[in-house]
């Protein structure tokens, strides 16, 4: 229908003016304009590079498209979509870097994007997630440093790196994630000696850091962490002795240390 105005003059204009929704065409389907807040794709043997038509539908909170054939980058639209929560995409054939408008997804809780060709370095701006509790880039190729602004995920209970090409330290700053439970960064090529940091992430319960080039001894901080059951630091190159309480830790079922 039509909408009248009258300008400051006394001169009318009309415009149109649409109510209802609006079905979206992308992946073969139809979806709400206004009432889509979730597109699971997940499991469809879906080929191809993910379709700009998803960008239209603005009120977007939840992408599932893992387990599907999709090539190509992420699309830019993906890192507007400020409303997303939740994205998967793992499982797929997608490539190139994460770019660095990824902190502008200030709402996103999951990221999971392991098990494709990912490269490049992490950026920095992923410290602007401040909403994020699970970060799952494992198995892809990310290379360069683990930046330092990864510390300020206060929320981040999950981070799984393992199996890229990430180099230089284990940043002091993931001691900073007071939330943290799980974290690995094994089969990496990761130099240095494990932070005493990381002692202060006291809800960590899963420490993964095996496959590595790391030396020095075990922190002693690390070894009294109240709720740690598995801690896999084999193939690295430490030495030292191992902490007493390593031994007297009831919670603990998991300990590989051997080919150091």
């Amino acid at each position: 229908y039509q909408v009248k105005t009258r300008d400051k003059w006394g001169l009318e204009s009309s415009s149109n003016v649409i109510r209802g929704d609006i079905l979206v065409n992308a992946l073969g389907k139809q979806f709400s304009l206004i009432e889509t807040t979730t597109i699971d794709l997940s499991y469809k043997n879906i080929v191809g590079e993910i379709p700009d038509d998803i960008s239209i539908l603005k009120n977007l909170t939840t992408l599932k498209l893992n387990n599907n054939f999709f090539t190509g980058s992420i699309p830019i639209f993906i890192y507007k979509m400020k409303n997303l929560e939740f994205i998967n995409l793992s499982h797929n054939s997608l490539s190139w870097s994460l770019s660095s408008d990824i902190g502008f997804l200030s709402n996103l809780k999951e990221l999971w994007i392991t098990e494709n060709q990912f490269s490049g370095k992490l950026p920095d701006q992923i410290g602007q997630l401040n909403n994020l509790t699970y970060l799952n880039i494992s198995k892809n190729k990310f290379q360069g440093t683990i930046p330092q602004s990864i510390g300020n995920l206060k929320k981040l209970k999950y981070l799984n790196g393992w199996n890229n090409n990430f180099s230089g330290f284990l940043p002091s700053t993931i001691g900073d994630l007071i939330s943290l439970e799980f974290l690995s960064f094994g089969s990496n090529s990761l130099i240095g000696e494990i932070p005493s940091e990381l002692g202060n992430a006291k809800k960590l319960k899963s420490i993964g850091l095996f496959e590595n080039n790391l030396i020095g001894p075990i922190p002693v901080e690390v070894s009294e962490l109240a709720s740690l059951e598995y801690l896999g630091l084999f193939d690295n190159q430490l030495d030292g002795f191992i902490p007493d309480p390593l031994f007297n830790k009831g919670s603990l079922y998991y300990l590989k240390l051997d080919k150091n």
